[in-house]
């Protein structure tokens, strides 16, 4: 076991700008952009649903809306924002109850957590290219020999490449992604405060439920990251050995037969190329993030939320993990990891 955490933790440190600090990095310059939008105060927000929001230099008015055709302009009066669209003159929220609040501040959470999703989605990148070169670099650098007077098996190195590159990659963009999550909402919660942002006869944020919202949300969270590595691990364990047999430019190697078997299938089955497509559906992770987003998308609604108090259905997500399909390319993946252990136990430099 330390020879192995000893693997894990020299591939994490050959790799960390791909994998530590490339999230980091990612999650901070989402953050110093929004704080530099929000110190600026000038931003737009637009949907096809009919409504635009924008900033304005009125020192009298916060913002315009137009929603469904309808003008309105957002008032700031002791501290509660009003709409008037120079008939009507109401409060922009209204009157809450306890209910609202919990509801208003799980709206909050998911609503910071979508920016926050982005170093993650930035690392599941940067993971394909350094697997595609975790062996070849051992190769080129002239090193292997030296690794293979070590007490260390083929085998044991193939598995510290995938569990320090997949797992170490995942776990570190989570772990900013976290971070970024916590840093935004906070962020947020001050400059409001700070601009004195409230509603009639109730707190703005329940920090409680903000809390408890937060901790759930990470848990399915991490629930579907790992569901996705297991997912992707087929495609992983091919680019594993890809880099393991690959004379040079592995990357090229490992993308090229899955770029061809659309186009095969496309030219010798009629244009038929679902079945081709299974490589990239593995490494999108396709079925468990769209479970997940159907799930997620279920309860983006305001009222909804109130009525079901924040309840993620995870049901589909966990129905993904017993899908033959998954536990097949497991298998496999499990094959190609063996299958590298092998060719670089074999390959000459």
């Amino acid at each position: 076991m330390k020879k192995f955490l000893t693997l894990i933790k020299r591939d994490l440190s050959e790799n960390r700008g791909a994998l530590i600090i490339t999230p980091m990095a990612i999650a901070s310059v989402i953050f110093a952009l929004v704080f530099i939008s929000i110190a600026i105060g000038k931003f737009e927000f637009g949907n096809d649903n009919g409504m635009y929001f924008g900033a304005t230099s009125d020192a009298n008015v916060n913002a315009d809306i137009e929603m469904d055709g309808e003008h309105y302009k957002i008032y700031k009066e002791n501290g509660v924002l009003y709409k008037d669209n120079g008939t009507t003159k109401e409060p922009f929220v209204g009157k809450v109850d306890s209910q609202d609040v919990k509801a208003i501040s799980q709206v909050f959470v998911m609503a910071s957590a979508v920016s926050a999703i982005i170093p993650i989605s930035v690392s599941v990148i940067a993971i394909i290219f350094v697997l595609a070169g975790a062996l070849y670099d051992e190769r080129k650098e002239r090193n292997i020999m030296f690794w293979k007077s070590l007490p260390i098996s083929d085998l044991q190195t193939a598995g510290a490449k995938i569990v320090s590159i997949v797992g170490g990659g995942l776990g570190f963009a989570a772990l900013s992604a976290f971070v970024l999550h916590i840093a935004m909402m906070v962020l947020i919660a001050v400059s409001v405060n700070i601009m004195g942002i409230k509603i009639p006869n109730a707190s703005l944020l329940d920090i409680g439920v903000v809390a408890n919202t937060t901790g759930q949300l990470w848990i399915d969270i991490i629930i579907v990251l790992f569901g996705y590595a297991l997912w992707a691990l087929p495609v992983y364990g091919w680019f594993l050995v890809s880099s393991a047999f690959a004379p040079k430019s592995p990357f090229f190697w490992a993308v090229l037969p899955i770029g061809l078997l659309p186009l095969l299938a496309k030219i010798f089955f009629e244009g038929s190329v679902d079945s081709a497509l299974t490589p990239l559906q593995h490494l999108s992770g396709q079925p468990i993030i769209e479970a997940f987003g159907k799930a997620f998308k279920s309860v983006e609604n305001t009222q909804t939320i109130r009525d079901n108090n924040f309840s993620i259905d995870m049901s589909g997500v966990y129905q993904t993990f017993a899908e033959p399909q998954l536990w097949i390319g497991v298998i496999i993946g499990f094959a190609f990891i063996y299958a590298a252990s092998e060719i670089r136990r074999r390959k000459a430099l």
